[in-house]
Protein backbone atom coordinates (compact mmCIF):
# COMPACT_ATOMS: atom_id res chain seq x y z
CA UNK A 1 0.00 0.00 0.00
CA UNK A 2 1.10 3.29 -1.03
CA UNK A 3 2.06 5.61 1.86
CA UNK A 4 0.34 8.91 1.92
CA UNK A 5 2.33 12.53 2.71
CA UNK A 6 1.36 13.98 5.27
CA UNK A 7 -0.32 17.15 3.33
CA UNK A 8 -2.50 14.46 1.49
CA UNK A 9 -3.62 12.90 4.52
CA UNK A 10 -4.46 16.71 6.18
CA UNK A 11 -6.39 17.22 2.58
CA UNK A 12 -8.38 13.85 2.59
CA UNK A 13 -9.26 14.47 6.26
CA UNK A 14 -10.27 17.49 5.33
CA UNK A 15 -12.31 16.15 2.46
CA UNK A 16 -13.84 13.50 4.18
CA UNK A 17 -15.47 16.07 6.97
CA UNK A 18 -17.22 17.95 4.45
CA UNK A 19 -18.65 14.82 2.94
CA UNK A 20 -20.00 13.48 5.96
CA UNK A 21 -20.96 17.18 6.84
CA UNK A 22 -23.11 17.30 3.94
CA UNK A 23 -24.32 13.54 4.45
CA UNK A 24 -25.87 14.87 8.26
CA UNK A 25 -27.31 18.00 6.59
CA UNK A 26 -24.73 20.18 8.19
CA UNK A 27 -23.99 23.61 6.90
CA UNK A 28 -20.46 24.06 5.72
CA UNK A 29 -21.04 27.79 5.42
CA UNK A 30 -21.58 27.80 9.26
CA UNK A 31 -18.77 25.51 9.65
CA UNK A 32 -16.33 28.06 8.30
CA UNK A 33 -18.22 31.15 10.07
CA UNK A 34 -17.39 29.45 12.98
CA UNK A 35 -13.41 29.01 12.39
CA UNK A 36 -13.42 32.47 10.97
CA UNK A 37 -15.21 33.72 14.23
CA UNK A 38 -13.06 31.58 16.53
CA UNK A 39 -10.06 32.83 14.19
CA UNK A 40 -10.81 36.65 14.95
CA UNK A 41 -11.43 35.82 18.38
CA UNK A 42 -8.00 34.39 19.02
CA UNK A 43 -6.27 37.45 17.17
CA UNK A 44 -7.97 39.64 19.36
CA UNK A 45 -6.75 37.65 22.47
CA UNK A 46 -3.00 38.11 20.88
CA UNK A 47 -3.95 41.90 20.54
CA UNK A 48 -4.67 42.08 23.84
CA UNK A 49 -2.04 39.95 25.28
CA UNK A 50 0.16 42.39 23.65
CA UNK A 51 -1.16 45.49 24.94
CA UNK A 52 0.63 47.32 27.71
CA UNK A 53 -0.10 48.43 31.15
CA UNK A 54 2.11 51.37 31.57
CA UNK A 55 0.99 55.03 32.61
CA UNK A 56 3.83 58.21 33.02
CA UNK A 57 2.29 59.17 36.35
CA UNK A 58 -0.25 56.74 37.93
CA UNK A 59 -2.25 59.41 39.89
CA UNK A 60 -1.54 62.35 37.51
CA UNK A 61 -5.42 62.68 38.73
CA UNK A 62 -5.11 62.31 42.28
CA UNK A 63 -1.98 64.74 43.12
CA UNK A 64 -0.41 67.63 41.83
CA UNK A 65 2.79 67.20 39.80
CA UNK A 66 6.16 69.00 40.64
CA UNK A 67 9.16 69.82 39.08
CA UNK A 68 11.08 66.65 40.66
CA UNK A 69 8.56 63.99 39.21
CA UNK A 70 9.91 65.12 35.55
CA UNK A 71 13.23 66.66 35.49
CA UNK A 72 14.43 63.29 34.39
CA UNK A 73 11.99 62.53 31.42
CA UNK A 74 12.59 64.10 28.20
CA UNK A 75 10.42 66.84 26.02
CA UNK A 76 8.65 63.66 24.58
CA UNK A 77 7.92 62.08 27.64
CA UNK A 78 6.16 65.32 29.01
CA UNK A 79 4.18 65.82 26.08
CA UNK A 80 2.63 62.18 26.72
CA UNK A 81 2.13 62.79 30.56
CA UNK A 82 0.40 65.67 29.70
CA UNK A 83 -2.29 63.83 27.15
CA UNK A 84 -2.26 60.98 29.29
CA UNK A 85 -4.26 62.67 31.31
CA UNK A 86 -7.16 63.34 28.23
CA UNK A 87 -6.33 59.38 27.44
CA UNK A 88 -7.60 58.48 30.61
CA UNK A 89 -11.17 60.16 30.13
CA UNK A 90 -11.29 58.51 25.91
CA UNK A 91 -10.62 61.14 24.45
CA UNK A 92 -8.70 60.73 20.84
CA UNK A 93 -6.11 62.38 19.42
CA UNK A 94 -5.87 64.21 16.17
CA UNK A 95 -2.08 63.66 15.92
CA UNK A 96 -1.77 59.98 14.66
CA UNK A 97 2.00 59.44 16.79
CA UNK A 98 -0.23 60.31 20.11
CA UNK A 99 -3.13 58.15 18.49
CA UNK A 100 -0.74 55.19 17.86
CA UNK A 101 1.17 55.09 21.47
CA UNK A 102 -2.23 55.41 23.37
CA UNK A 103 -4.04 52.28 21.06
CA UNK A 104 -0.87 50.12 22.73
CA UNK A 105 -2.43 50.63 26.23
CA UNK A 106 -4.31 48.21 27.56
CA UNK A 107 -6.50 50.80 30.04
CA UNK A 108 -7.00 53.10 27.04
CA UNK A 109 -10.21 53.24 25.52
CA UNK A 110 -10.72 56.27 22.63
CA UNK A 111 -14.24 56.94 21.98
CA UNK A 112 -14.28 60.64 22.25
CA UNK A 113 -13.15 62.35 19.19
CA UNK A 114 -11.49 65.51 19.35
CA UNK A 115 -13.42 68.19 18.50
CA UNK A 116 -16.30 66.34 21.05
CA UNK A 117 -14.31 66.26 24.13
CA UNK A 118 -15.56 67.89 27.00
CA UNK A 119 -12.82 69.52 29.08
CA UNK A 120 -15.33 70.02 32.19
CA UNK A 121 -14.84 66.10 32.60
CA UNK A 122 -11.34 67.25 33.92
CA UNK A 123 -11.07 67.59 37.85
CA UNK A 124 -9.13 70.23 39.31
CA UNK A 125 -6.03 68.22 39.64
CA UNK A 126 -5.92 67.10 35.97
CA UNK A 127 -6.33 71.60 34.94
CA UNK A 128 -3.43 72.54 36.82
CA UNK A 129 -0.92 69.09 36.04
CA UNK A 130 -2.03 69.70 31.81
CA UNK A 131 -1.13 73.47 32.48
CA UNK A 132 2.19 72.45 34.48
CA UNK A 133 2.97 69.97 32.17
CA UNK A 134 1.89 72.11 28.92
CA UNK A 135 4.37 74.91 30.20
CA UNK A 136 7.29 72.98 30.89
CA UNK A 137 6.46 71.24 27.39
CA UNK A 138 6.60 74.76 25.56
CA UNK A 139 9.61 76.00 27.76
CA UNK A 140 12.05 72.94 26.10
CA UNK A 141 12.33 71.16 29.23
CA UNK A 142 13.87 67.87 28.91
CA UNK A 143 15.13 68.31 25.34
CA UNK A 144 18.36 67.42 25.99
CA UNK A 145 17.36 64.33 28.23
CA UNK A 146 17.03 60.37 26.85
CA UNK A 147 13.20 59.33 26.75
CA UNK A 148 12.57 57.07 29.78
CA UNK A 149 8.89 56.56 28.19
CA UNK A 150 10.76 54.91 25.66
CA UNK A 151 12.77 52.73 28.28
CA UNK A 152 10.06 51.52 30.03
CA UNK A 153 7.88 50.43 27.40
CA UNK A 154 10.82 48.62 25.29
CA UNK A 155 11.32 47.19 29.04
CA UNK A 156 7.32 46.04 28.92
CA UNK A 157 7.39 44.97 25.51
CA UNK A 158 10.73 42.66 26.37
CA UNK A 159 9.08 41.65 29.73
CA UNK A 160 5.91 40.06 27.86
CA UNK A 161 8.06 38.15 25.79
CA UNK A 162 10.14 36.59 28.79
CA UNK A 163 9.45 33.21 30.49
CA UNK A 164 8.44 33.27 34.14
CA UNK A 165 10.94 31.50 36.41
CA UNK A 166 9.89 28.75 39.02
CA UNK A 167 11.13 29.47 42.66
CA UNK A 168 12.79 27.39 44.89
CA UNK A 169 12.29 28.26 48.46
CA UNK A 170 15.18 26.22 50.26
CA UNK A 171 15.35 28.15 53.15
CA UNK A 172 11.35 28.44 54.12
CA UNK A 173 10.75 32.05 53.33
CA UNK A 174 7.37 32.29 51.90
CA UNK A 175 6.89 35.97 52.69
CA UNK A 176 9.36 36.43 49.62
CA UNK A 177 9.09 33.00 47.81
CA UNK A 178 4.95 33.54 47.37
CA UNK A 179 5.18 37.76 46.10
CA UNK A 180 8.28 37.90 44.04
CA UNK A 181 8.07 37.35 40.44
CA UNK A 182 11.01 36.85 38.29
CA UNK A 183 10.71 37.09 34.31
CA UNK A 184 13.90 36.00 32.61
CA UNK A 185 15.71 35.14 29.12
CA UNK A 186 16.91 32.27 28.36
CA UNK A 187 20.30 32.36 26.10
CA UNK A 188 22.34 29.72 24.30
CA UNK A 189 25.66 30.86 25.37
CA UNK A 190 25.13 30.03 29.18
CA UNK A 191 27.22 27.16 30.11
CA UNK A 192 27.84 24.54 33.11
CA UNK A 193 30.00 26.12 35.54
CA UNK A 194 33.76 25.01 35.17
CA UNK A 195 34.69 23.91 38.98
CA UNK A 196 37.70 22.50 37.87
CA UNK A 197 39.01 26.70 37.25
CA UNK A 198 42.67 27.31 37.74
CA UNK A 199 41.74 30.12 40.43
CA UNK A 200 38.64 30.38 42.36
CA UNK A 201 37.26 32.89 44.79
CA UNK A 202 35.76 31.63 48.12
CA UNK A 203 32.52 33.46 48.58
CA UNK A 204 29.19 32.63 50.14
CA UNK A 205 28.17 29.89 47.97
CA UNK A 206 29.64 27.44 45.41
CA UNK A 207 28.53 25.24 42.81
CA UNK A 208 29.07 21.43 43.33
CA UNK A 209 27.59 19.21 40.20
CA UNK A 210 24.80 21.51 39.44
CA UNK A 211 24.09 21.78 43.09
CA UNK A 212 24.62 24.89 45.53
CA UNK A 213 26.64 24.62 48.54
CA UNK A 214 27.72 27.13 51.12
CA UNK A 215 26.03 29.48 53.99
CA UNK A 216 22.13 28.61 53.19
CA UNK A 217 20.08 29.21 55.38
CA UNK A 218 18.62 32.58 57.89
CA UNK A 219 21.04 35.21 59.14
CA UNK A 220 23.90 33.84 56.98
CA UNK A 221 23.47 36.17 53.66
CA UNK A 222 26.11 38.65 54.90
CA UNK A 223 29.32 36.71 54.35
CA UNK A 224 31.07 38.20 57.60
CA UNK A 225 33.04 35.08 58.76
CA UNK A 226 31.48 34.97 62.77
CA UNK A 227 28.47 34.53 61.09
CA UNK A 228 29.25 31.43 60.04
CA UNK A 229 32.06 30.90 57.32
CA UNK A 230 32.65 31.62 53.49
CA UNK A 231 33.50 28.74 51.06
CA UNK A 232 34.41 26.95 47.97
CA UNK A 233 34.84 24.37 45.82
CA UNK A 234 38.07 23.82 44.50
CA UNK A 235 39.73 20.67 43.54
CA UNK A 236 37.27 18.40 44.68
CA UNK A 237 37.03 19.56 47.99
CA UNK A 238 35.27 21.70 50.12
CA UNK A 239 37.35 24.82 51.57
CA UNK A 240 35.78 26.76 54.63
CA UNK A 241 37.35 29.71 56.17
CA UNK A 242 35.92 30.14 59.73
CA UNK A 243 36.78 33.05 62.34
CA UNK A 244 36.53 31.13 65.46
CA UNK A 245 37.97 33.60 67.65
CA UNK A 246 38.07 37.51 68.05
CA UNK A 247 39.59 39.28 70.56
CA UNK A 248 38.84 42.91 71.79
CA UNK A 249 41.29 46.11 72.78
CA UNK A 250 40.61 47.44 75.90
CA UNK A 251 38.55 50.65 73.57
CA UNK A 252 37.22 47.67 71.50
CA UNK A 253 38.68 50.04 68.41
CA UNK A 254 40.70 46.97 67.24
CA UNK A 255 39.98 43.18 66.99
CA UNK A 256 42.32 40.26 66.60
CA UNK A 257 40.60 37.58 64.81
CA UNK A 258 41.97 34.16 64.23
CA UNK A 259 40.25 32.60 61.03
CA UNK A 260 40.84 29.01 60.67
CA UNK A 261 41.11 27.51 57.01
CA UNK A 262 39.21 23.76 56.45
CA UNK A 263 39.89 21.23 53.62
CA UNK A 264 36.71 19.13 53.94
CA UNK A 265 36.56 18.53 57.84
CA UNK A 266 40.30 18.63 58.22
CA UNK A 267 42.01 21.65 60.03
CA UNK A 268 44.86 23.10 57.39
CA UNK A 269 46.15 26.63 59.20
CA UNK A 270 45.30 29.28 61.26
CA UNK A 271 45.52 32.72 59.86
CA UNK A 272 45.16 35.90 62.57
CA UNK A 273 44.48 39.27 61.91
CA UNK A 274 44.01 42.42 62.80
CA UNK A 275 40.52 44.33 61.92
CA UNK A 276 38.03 47.33 63.09
CA UNK A 277 34.74 45.70 62.60
CA UNK A 278 33.60 48.73 60.55
CA UNK A 279 30.47 46.80 59.18
CA UNK A 280 29.63 45.27 62.78
CA UNK A 281 31.47 41.46 61.73
CA UNK A 282 34.88 40.44 61.15
CA UNK A 283 35.39 40.81 57.77
CA UNK A 284 38.09 38.06 56.36
CA UNK A 285 39.05 39.99 53.31
CA UNK A 286 39.42 38.38 49.36
CA UNK A 287 40.27 35.13 49.18
CA UNK A 288 41.82 33.27 45.97
CA UNK A 289 42.89 29.78 45.86
CA UNK A 290 45.37 28.74 43.20
CA UNK A 291 47.58 25.34 43.09
CA UNK A 292 50.38 27.27 44.39
CA UNK A 293 49.59 29.51 46.61
CA UNK A 294 46.41 31.50 48.63
CA UNK A 295 46.07 35.68 47.82
CA UNK A 296 43.97 37.25 51.24
CA UNK A 297 43.38 40.65 50.18
CA UNK A 298 42.08 43.98 52.14
CA UNK A 299 42.15 47.69 51.80
CA UNK A 300 45.33 47.32 53.66
CA UNK A 301 46.87 45.27 50.73
CA UNK A 302 47.65 41.33 49.82
CA UNK A 303 49.09 38.94 51.71
CA UNK A 304 50.49 35.70 49.57
CA UNK A 305 50.30 32.23 51.42
CA UNK A 306 51.61 28.82 50.74
CA UNK A 307 49.11 25.51 51.91
CA UNK A 308 50.41 25.36 55.32
CA UNK A 309 49.52 29.24 55.76
CA UNK A 310 53.33 30.24 55.47
CA UNK A 311 53.34 33.98 54.67
CA UNK A 312 55.44 33.73 51.24
CA UNK A 313 55.01 37.56 50.76
CA UNK A 314 53.02 40.65 50.68
CA UNK A 315 52.30 44.18 49.70
CA UNK A 316 50.16 47.28 50.40
CA UNK A 317 50.19 48.34 46.72
CA UNK A 318 46.53 46.24 45.76
CA UNK A 319 43.37 45.09 47.15
CA UNK A 320 43.58 41.51 46.19
CA UNK A 321 43.90 39.03 43.33
CA UNK A 322 40.95 37.92 41.09
CA UNK A 323 42.74 35.34 38.85
CA UNK A 324 45.96 33.42 37.53
CA UNK A 325 47.25 33.15 33.87
CA UNK A 326 50.47 30.97 32.45
CA UNK A 327 52.64 31.91 35.83
CA UNK A 328 51.61 35.53 36.27
CA UNK A 329 48.71 36.82 39.14
CA UNK A 330 46.30 39.62 38.19
CA UNK A 331 45.26 42.26 41.13
CA UNK A 332 43.69 45.46 41.38
CA UNK A 333 45.55 48.04 42.96
CA UNK A 334 44.62 50.86 45.52
CA UNK A 335 44.41 53.43 42.57
CA UNK A 336 41.92 50.89 40.67
CA UNK A 337 44.40 49.88 38.14
CA UNK A 338 44.64 46.69 36.60
CA UNK A 339 48.40 44.50 37.28
CA UNK A 340 50.69 41.48 37.39
CA UNK A 341 52.98 39.79 38.55
CA UNK A 342 54.58 36.65 39.09
CA UNK A 343 52.51 33.95 41.66
CA UNK A 344 53.79 33.26 44.74
CA UNK A 345 56.68 35.97 45.07
CA UNK A 346 54.26 39.13 43.15
CA UNK A 347 57.94 39.80 41.24
CA UNK A 348 58.16 41.50 38.06
CA UNK A 349 55.21 43.80 38.67
CA UNK A 350 53.82 45.97 36.25
CA UNK A 351 50.38 48.17 35.31
CA UNK A 352 48.42 46.88 32.31
CA UNK A 353 48.56 50.19 30.32
CA UNK A 354 45.71 51.78 29.75
CA UNK A 355 43.34 49.66 31.72
CA UNK A 356 41.78 52.80 34.13
CA UNK A 357 41.93 56.15 33.70
CA UNK A 358 41.34 58.77 36.10
CA UNK A 359 37.52 58.73 35.76
CA UNK A 360 37.16 55.36 36.04
CA UNK A 361 33.57 54.40 37.98
CA UNK A 362 33.32 50.59 38.31
CA UNK A 363 35.78 47.72 37.76
CA UNK A 364 34.62 43.75 38.07
CA UNK A 365 35.94 40.60 36.88
CA UNK A 366 35.78 36.97 36.52
CA UNK A 367 36.85 34.44 34.25
CA UNK A 368 39.65 35.85 32.43
CA UNK A 369 37.50 39.13 31.70
CA UNK A 370 38.50 42.37 33.40
CA UNK A 371 35.48 44.72 33.06
CA UNK A 372 35.02 48.25 33.58
CA UNK A 373 32.86 51.62 33.21
CA UNK A 374 34.13 54.71 32.58
CA UNK A 375 33.02 57.62 30.15
CA UNK A 376 29.45 55.98 30.17
CA UNK A 377 31.02 53.29 27.87
CA UNK A 378 31.90 49.41 29.13
CA UNK A 379 35.06 48.13 28.16
CA UNK A 380 36.25 44.46 28.18
CA UNK A 381 39.92 43.55 28.60
CA UNK A 382 41.45 39.89 28.21
CA UNK A 383 43.77 38.86 30.59
CA UNK A 384 46.23 36.63 29.35
CA UNK A 385 46.62 38.46 26.05
CA UNK A 386 48.97 40.99 25.45
CA UNK A 387 49.36 44.00 27.56
CA UNK A 388 49.18 46.29 24.30
CA UNK A 389 46.17 49.27 24.52
CA UNK A 390 44.77 47.29 21.58
CA UNK A 391 43.20 44.64 23.46
CA UNK A 392 40.94 47.20 25.24
CA UNK A 393 37.64 46.23 23.98
CA UNK A 394 34.74 48.67 24.09
CA UNK A 395 31.85 46.11 24.92
CA UNK A 396 28.53 48.76 24.67
CA UNK A 397 29.56 52.58 24.25
CA UNK A 398 26.10 53.93 25.94
CA UNK A 399 26.19 51.70 29.46
CA UNK A 400 24.92 53.38 32.22
CA UNK A 401 24.33 50.80 34.65
CA UNK A 402 24.48 51.04 38.73
CA UNK A 403 26.14 48.47 39.06
CA UNK A 404 27.92 45.30 37.34
CA UNK A 405 29.59 42.05 37.54
CA UNK A 406 31.10 39.49 34.90
CA UNK A 407 30.56 35.77 34.00
CA UNK A 408 32.71 33.78 31.31
CA UNK A 409 29.98 34.57 29.05
CA UNK A 410 28.47 37.63 29.99
CA UNK A 411 28.90 41.28 31.94
CA UNK A 412 25.29 42.07 34.12
CA UNK A 413 24.32 45.22 35.00
CA UNK A 414 21.40 46.42 37.04
CA UNK A 415 19.47 48.77 34.50
CA UNK A 416 18.93 52.09 35.20
CA UNK A 417 15.57 52.20 33.81
CA UNK A 418 12.89 52.51 36.16
CA UNK A 419 10.37 49.01 36.61
CA UNK A 420 7.42 49.94 38.99
CA UNK A 421 7.90 47.02 42.08
CA UNK A 422 11.17 45.59 41.06
CA UNK A 423 14.38 45.88 38.93
CA UNK A 424 15.64 44.80 35.84
CA UNK A 425 19.38 43.47 34.74
CA UNK A 426 20.41 43.44 31.53
CA UNK A 427 23.64 41.37 30.04
CA UNK A 428 26.06 41.87 27.02
CA UNK A 429 27.12 39.00 25.61
CA UNK A 430 31.46 38.89 25.51
CA UNK A 431 30.86 37.17 22.07
CA UNK A 432 28.37 39.31 20.21
CA UNK A 433 28.56 42.48 22.10
CA UNK A 434 24.19 42.12 21.74
CA UNK A 435 23.13 43.99 25.19
CA UNK A 436 19.28 42.65 26.17
CA UNK A 437 17.47 42.58 29.51
CA UNK A 438 17.86 39.02 31.33
CA UNK A 439 15.36 39.58 33.85
CA UNK A 440 13.03 41.43 35.73
CA UNK A 441 12.31 40.76 39.33
CA UNK A 442 8.62 42.34 40.77
CA UNK A 443 7.67 43.12 43.97
CA UNK A 444 11.44 43.88 45.36
CA UNK A 445 12.35 47.49 46.24
CA UNK A 446 16.91 47.24 45.04
CA UNK A 447 19.49 44.53 44.25
CA UNK A 448 22.76 43.96 44.83
CA UNK A 449 24.44 41.46 42.27
CA UNK A 450 27.08 39.52 44.01
CA UNK A 451 28.61 37.09 41.11
CA UNK A 452 28.05 35.11 38.31
CA UNK A 453 29.02 31.32 37.35
CA UNK A 454 28.27 29.84 34.25
CA UNK A 455 24.17 30.35 34.04
CA UNK A 456 23.61 31.25 37.19
CA UNK A 457 23.48 34.48 38.95
CA UNK A 458 23.95 35.44 42.26
CA UNK A 459 22.03 38.78 44.13
CA UNK A 460 20.66 39.77 47.05
CA UNK A 461 17.25 41.66 46.70
CA UNK A 462 15.60 43.70 49.19
CA UNK A 463 11.82 44.44 49.84
CA UNK A 464 9.77 46.97 48.07
CA UNK A 465 7.95 48.16 50.99
CA UNK A 466 7.55 46.06 54.65
CA UNK A 467 10.75 43.64 55.75
CA UNK A 468 9.95 40.33 54.75
CA UNK A 469 9.34 37.77 57.54
CA UNK A 470 10.38 34.25 58.74
CA UNK A 471 11.00 32.52 61.68
CA UNK A 472 9.60 34.85 64.11
CA UNK A 473 12.00 37.49 63.42
CA UNK A 474 12.08 40.03 59.80
CA UNK A 475 15.02 40.34 57.01
CA UNK A 476 15.48 43.05 54.48
CA UNK A 477 18.07 41.50 52.45
CA UNK A 478 17.22 38.02 50.43
CA UNK A 479 19.59 36.44 48.43
CA UNK A 480 18.78 34.30 45.58
CA UNK A 481 20.52 32.54 42.52
CA UNK A 482 18.72 32.50 39.13
CA UNK A 483 19.53 29.87 36.41
CA UNK A 484 19.14 31.09 33.05
CA UNK A 485 19.55 27.68 31.78
CA UNK A 486 16.79 25.90 33.69
CA UNK A 487 14.61 28.74 34.34
CA UNK A 488 14.56 28.08 38.51
CA UNK A 489 15.37 30.68 41.17
CA UNK A 490 16.91 29.25 44.09
CA UNK A 491 16.25 31.18 47.82
CA UNK A 492 19.37 30.87 49.43
CA UNK A 493 19.36 33.18 52.48
CA UNK A 494 17.98 36.10 54.41
CA UNK A 495 19.55 38.23 56.64
CA UNK A 496 20.04 41.77 57.83
CA UNK A 497 21.88 44.16 55.71
CA UNK A 498 24.49 46.15 57.52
Amino acid sequence: MKRRSKLSIQVYRAITVTAIGLMIGAAPMRVMTVQAQETQKNQEQQSDYQKLDYKVFEDSSERLLEWSDIYMLSNEDIRIAKNEIYARHGRRFASTDLQSYFDQMAWYNGTVQPQNFDSGCLNAVEVANISFLDSEQQAGTGSDNKSVVEKEISLQKQEKEMYTAKINDRIGLSSFADTAVVKYNASDELTSYDAEASAVQMGAFYEKNGEIFGNIGFDKSISYANEGSICAWYQNHEYRLVCENSVASEDYSQYEDTYVMYEDDRRLFEYKKMDEHISGGASPGYWLLTQDAIYVGNYDGLLVLDWNGTVLTQSDQYIYAFDVYENQVYMRTKDDHLACADVQTLANAHEIRYAFDEESERSYEAAGNFIYQSYGALWRYDIGESDASDNMKVLDADCDWGQLCTSDSYAYGISTTPVRDGVAIERISYLTGEKETACVIKNVGFAFLDHAQGSKLYLQLGPDKNDWTGQGRNFNMVTIAIDFWTGTVEVLAAGWYS
